[in-house]
């Protein structure tokens, strides 16, 4: 549910809205349906429908119009908006100040760069999805690295090392719900993991990630625009110690309960397996090259500390480990 507050701040501005939802990445247009209070977009599994105080008219014309009043957008997928359209944006919006205003305000952090650092936090919050607690590297995909350079990448997955980073930093701030959520992700990943952990996969946990190019336009016309990574091909071993630290917390951090730790040591143990047999083979590195096959100092330091953590003996000892 995408929604829109449009409020006029001083004079008689006019304003255009468009919307004009496409299915497939453009390659599939969608018909209109107007209603009393909304236009439907029909073509998709599910019904996409702008609910809206605008004169729909102005919508279905593309005309402007002055905005003299606050006007009000809901735009939905599959289930419609049913209740009022004020109140529910109103409320929403009320909602949501208070509860990220509460989110800031258990945030533990001293006066220094206090602003910076509070919209840095906003920031990586709003990358871990709510529904599996998968945290991805950007909400984005296409954008250049630098003009004209091609390096543009499909950035809406979760990689198992850059997540460790932002774990981090939620745990220097006092958050660490993240982490809870993020446990349940990595967990449902490994009780499919085989031979070997993948550099990142898909909020779902789905693995293959094939990557596509797309006609577009693209960013300022940077192309191609991609969609999948094909990184989820290559060899990168420091992702099993990435993925042990990241979860070091649930055993030297008194603050979650036994349950969590007891529910995750077959996955440690698992990982530290992986740790064993690949700490000697060669891999990409960090760059992610498809290619280049060598052995390399960041898989080894990162495998290294992972069995045993800065606190050392954080693992029960098994049989065979």
């Amino acid at each position: 549910m995408f929604i829109r507050k449009i409020e006029p701040l001083a004079g008689l501005p006019r304003v255009k809205v468009v919307c004009n939802p496409v299915a497939e990445y453009g390659e599939q247009q969608l018909t209109r349906r107007r209603s009393s209070n909304h236009i439907a977009f029909l073509g998709m599994e599910e019904e996409v429908r702008l609910t809206t105080d605008i004169p729909l008219t102005y919508i279905l014309d593309g005309e402007g119009f002055v905005l003299n009043e606050t006007r009000y957008l809901v735009l939905t997928y599959g289930a419609p908006l049913e209740a009022s359209l004020h109140s529910t944006v109103e409320e929403f919006l009320r909602k949501t100040v208070q509860h990220w205003q509460h989110w800031v305000k258990s945030t533990s952090i001293s006066n220094f760069y206090q602003t910076q650092v509070i919209r840095s936090a906003l920031a990586l919050k709003l990358h871990q999805y709510e529904d599996t607690g998968a945290i991805i590297a950007a909400t984005t995909t296409s954008l250049p690295e630098a003009p004209g350079s091609t390096r543009n990448w499909d950035y809406r997955f979760c990689w198992m090392r850059d997540t460790y980073y932002i774990l981090t930093a939620f745990n220097n701030i006092g958050h660490f719900e993240e982490m809870e959520k993020y446990f349940h992700y990595i967990a449902n990943i490994s009780t499919k993991v085989r031979d070997k952990y993948q550099p990142l996969y898909s909020i779902s946990g789905a693995a293959k990630l094939v990557e596509k190019e797309l006609p577009l336009e693209g960013y300022l016309g940077n192309q191609p625009v991609r969609i999948g990574n094909d990184a989820y091909t290559h060899i990168q071993n420091d992702v099993y110690g990435q993925v042990l630290v990241a979860l070091l917390p649930l055993y030297v951090d008194r603050r979650f309960v036994g349950k969590e730790r007891a529910d995750s040591e077959r996955m440690m143990y698992d990982a530290l397996r992986l740790i064993k047999e690949t700490m000697d083979m060669p891999d990409a590195g960090l760059w992610s090259s498809a290619t280049l096959r060598s052995t390399t100092v960041t898989p080894s330091s990162f495998t290294g500390p992972g069995p045993r953590g800065p606190q050392g003996g954080a693992l029960p000892r098994q049989p065979g480990h």
